[in-house]
């Protein structure tokens, strides 16, 4: 998200996906929306433990958008060798606590 003329930074570069419970996965969305309609999902997630490139909150803070090498389609076989994706700030954590608000 772009505002003021340039993309927001996230506080860090670098998150690793905690996927509670479930089969250990987070399905990610090609938006950054509550909705949990079919259409705001793609077809890969990231798994519990997996490295992530953060590259952007949203205006909110509530999702950030993601890069994740070896992301494995969310139902099915198959993976593919980088995604990208908005996931919730719940599926991350991050190598420092974020700041204060």
């Amino acid at each position: 998200l772009i505002t003021r003329g340039e993309r927001q930074s996230p506080f860090s570069r670098t998150a690793t996906c905690r996927a509670h419970g479930g089969f250990g996965k987070v399905a990610l969305r090609r938006v950054p929306t509550l909705c949990r309609d079919n259409w705001n999902f793609s077809e890969f997630s990231v798994s519990e433990g997996q490295q992530l490139e953060v590259i952007e909150p949203d205006a909110t803070g509530e999702f950030f958008r993601i890069r994740a090498t070896g992301a494995r389609r969310y139902r099915g076989e198959g993976a593919a060798s980088v995604a990208e994706g908005w996931i919730r700030h719940c599926y991350l954590e991050w190598p420092s606590a974020p700041p204060a608000a």
